[in-house]
C-alpha cells in the first residue's frame, strides 16, 4: 500500500454516517448512506457471489438490508465519511490497509476540500471519525473479493453500521 499513498484517487465515495429509526416504533439503528446493514441468514453474500456471479441490489434508503460499495480492481478510492452522530466511531476495513488523508476534530462539520488538503499521514486498518466531523481515507482496491467495512464498537455493528466493499476484476 505504501507505494500508492501519493497516487491520486480515481474514485471518490461520500459516505454519510447517521442514526435513526426504521419506523415510529423501531429501536435506533446506525446507517451508512441511509442504509442499515442487515446480513442474511443464508445464503451469505459470498455464497451468492460465488454461485450467481452478482450481488443483490442495495436495500432502499431508510431500510435495512444489503449495503454494497462496488469498486473495480485497481481503483484508488477516497472514502469521505461525514459523521452526523453524537458519538465517535472507530471504522475498520478488512483485507486492506488505508491511508488517513484528513481527519477532523469533534464537531468540525463535513470535509471541505477548499480548506483542508488531503495529505497521507499513516497507514492503518482502523481510524476514528469524531462526532459531527469527517474522516477521509484512501486505499487501492487491490484484492478482488468482498471486504467488510464497519464500526469496531460491537453494538454499533450489530445495529447496522457496516457495508460490504465488493472489488471485481
Amino acid at each position: 500500500m505504501k507505494k500508492n499513498q501519493q497516487q491520486p484517487s480515481t474514485k471518490t465515495v461520500n459516505i454519510l454516517l447517521s442514526t435513526g429509526t426504521l419506523s415510529a416504533t423501531s429501536p435506533q439503528y446506525f446507517f451508512f448512506n441511509n442504509i442499515t446493514f442487515s446480513s442474511p441468514a443464508a445464503p451469505s453474500l459470498l455464497d451468492k457471489t460465488l454461485t450467481a456471479g452478482a450481488l443483490p441490489p442495495n436495500a432502499a434508503p431508510g431500510t435495512a438490508g444489503y449495503n454494497v460499495l462496488d469498486l473495480t480492481f485497481g481503483d484508488v478510492v477516497d472514502l469521505v465519511i461525514y459523521n452526523t452522530d453524537t458519538g465517535v466511531h472507530p471504522l475498520h476495513l478488512h483485507g486492506q490497509s488505508f491511508w488517513i488523508m484528513a481527519q477532523g476534530p469533534q464537531n468540525s462539520g463535513p470535509y471541505d476540500p477548499a480548506t483542508t488538503p488531503l495529505v497521507a499521514t499513516e497507514a492503518r486498518d482502523v481510524a476514528a471519525v469524531q462526532a459531527g466531523s469527517y474522516l477521509v481515507i484512501r486505499f487501492q482496491a487491490s484484492h478482488p473479493t468482498l471486504w467488510f467495512f464497519h464500526c469496531h464498537i460491537e453494538w454499533h455493528l450489530a445495529d447496522g453500521l457496516a457495508l460490504v466493499v465488493s472489488t471485481t476484476a
